[in-house]
């Protein structure tokens, strides 16, 4: 007794298990559906995912044709409500750590292009004040000796290099236009005009510059991963825009190249549309961090389980349909080896009684105790046949009685 109330618990604690870890698994897959579905929907294809799991789990070892196509369906239902869960779990965890992942991301990517604005900038301003102090000394040799288109800068500075030739341009032009030799000496004359016009245009581009850099310094302090990420890009935008590339070209004598600000777009922080949302699960998947791994195994873990225990009720439940199968075969073939009159009704007796006990041993019997039985009992158990005359059902013993006796033993069932 105490063994069949055990069996009887095992079972239904089994079932019970599976049918809750369903349940939960129908909700994870129904958060993940909604990713892409209305609530409606998503309770549909959930629900249906559940149901073909769990019933193709309970009967799939019972399954005696098209085993294969049900084990296909059973693992593409698993692999779907595998996957939404995880696209739950994954969207939920990320929820509360993708805002500060994608701002410090942006950060992390937008601090190096800022850098290498102030590092043009800073450049430029040694140039500029290299070239500013060098056309001033050029300047005052011009005004007290008229010198200055004879020194020969080589390549030093390009910039300054570019002003001499400049000034010699200009003596050319003269000696064309007037048709004499222009005098140098001392005094005000054309070059130096010309020198000093270059050295105020100098000192413009890097006042901009020196301008630009305190704007720059300004945009950094304020540059940090407390701010959403669209304010991030508004200030790195700032920086981008407010670039005197021309001040600086002017300053180096070469184009800079700079980046542009990265694009908000690819740090998002929350999804804004059910394609985003899914891409982001998609992306995550993909490239696995440690988050996403955690939403894989836990969603993989919780359906896994419930796989298992149904398939565990599902072979308890075939294992006693198989020994009553084959009780069944070995007493029809007992049966038919006797020449009896009425074999065939008499196995169909024998089938509905195993019937009645199969159903028995499924709800009420312990299996293993009605053989156990069974077996210590068949020495002493017997049914007489008795030849000729009408055979007579009873739902405990079979009889049939004729005018002339003659006895036969059934052996073991």
């Amino acid at each position: 007794m105490m063994q069949s109330w055990f069996s009887k618990m095992t079972t239904g604690m089994i079932y019970l298990g599976t049918f809750c870890l369903s349940v939960l698994s129908f909700f994870t897959t129904y958060k993940g559906l909604t990713i892409l579905l209305d609530p409606p929907l998503a309770i549909i294809g959930s629900l249906g995912l559940q149901i073909a799991l769990l019933g193709l789990a309970w009967n799939l070892m019972r399954s005696r044709q098209s085993k294969t196509i049900h084990m296909a369906v059973f693992m593409v239902a698993a692999a779907f409500s595998i996957f939404f869960s995880y696209a739950n779990f994954d969207s939920s965890l990320k929820s509360y750590t993708r805002t500060a992942l994608a701002r410090s991301s942006y950060v992390d990517t937008a601090r190096p292009i800022l850098t290498s604005y102030a590092q043009a900038a800073k450049e430029a301003l040694v140039k500029g004040s290299y070239q500013t102090d060098r056309l001033s000394k050029l300047a005052e040799l011009e005004e007290k000796k008229g010198w200055a288109t004879i020194v020969d800068e080589g390549s030093d500075d390009a910039y300054v290099q570019s002003v001499l030739e400049g000034a010699r341009r200009t003596v050319k032009s003269w000696k064309e236009n007037e048709g004499t030799d222009y005098r140098q000496g001392g005094g005000k004359g054309i070059i130096l005009n010309y020198i000093e016009s270059h050295i105020a245009l100098s000192i413009q581009n890097v006042r901009q510059v020196e301008e630009y850099s305190v704007l720059l310094d300004s945009l950094l302090l304020a540059f940090g991963t407390d701010d959403a990420v669209d304010n991030q890009y508004a200030l790195v935008n700032q920086a981008w825009v407010a670039f005197p590339t021309s001040q600086i070209a002017a300053l180096t004598s070469a184009q800079p190249d700079i980046a542009p600000p990265p694009n908000p777009s690819n740090f998002v922080e929350l999804p804004e549309s059910r394609q985003q949302a899914f891409q982001l699960v998609i992306e995550d998947l993909i490239t696995m961090d440690y988050l996403a791994f955690f939403s894989l195994l836990l969603a993989f873990a919780i359906d896994f389980i419930v796989i298992v225990m149904a398939f565990a009720g599902s072979l308890r439940m075939d294992d006693s349909s198989a020994l009553f199968d084959r009780v069944r075969q070995e007493a029809s073939r007992q049966i038919k080896r006797m020449s009896l009159d009425n074999s065939d009704a008499i196995t169909q007796t024998l089938g509905k009684n195993l019937d009645r006990f199969k159903v028995a041993g499924r709800y009420d019997l312990d299996v293993d105790r009605f053989f156990g039985e069974h077996r210590q009992s068949r020495k002493e158990a017997r049914i007489t046949l008795r030849r000729g005359s009408e055979l007579i059902e009873d739902d405990s013993v079979t009889e049939v009685e004729n005018e002339r006796p003659s006895e036969h033993s059934l052996t073991e069932l």
